[in-house]
C-alpha cells in the first residue's frame, strides 16, 4: 500500500476542483478565481469555531494562495476573492 500524501496535499474533491479552476485560468493574462463557502466547509453551522478550525481555515487560505501562485503565469495578473 503507497504511503498516503501529507494532509494538507489530498487531493479530494473541492481541491480537484479547484486545481482544474487553476488549470482553466491559466490561459488567461488577467482572471478572478471565486472562493465560496470555506468557512462552512470547515465548521457546520451546529458546531463552534474553535482555534483548531481557525488554524485549519488558515492554512486552506495559504494553500490555495500558493497553490494559485504556482499554477499561474508571472505575468498573468490573478485575483484570488473569498467569499
Amino acid at each position: 500500500m503507497p504511503p498516503s500524501p501529507p494532509p494538507q496535499l489530498r487531493l479530494s474533491s473541492p481541491a480537484s476542483t479547484l486545481l482544474a479552476g487553476l488549470k482553466n485560468l491559466a490561459r488567461y493574462r488577467e482572471a478572478t478565481l471565486l472562493v465560496t463557502n470555506l468557512r462552512p466547509a470547515l465548521c457546520p453551522p451546529d458546531r463552534r469555531w474553535t482555534a483548531r478550525r481557525q488554524q485549519e481555515y488558515d492554512e486552506s487560505l495559504a494553500l490555495i494562495r500558493d497553490l494559485a501562485a504556482a499554477r499561474s503565469r508571472p505575468s498573468a495578473s490573478l485575483n484570488l476573492l473569498f467569499l
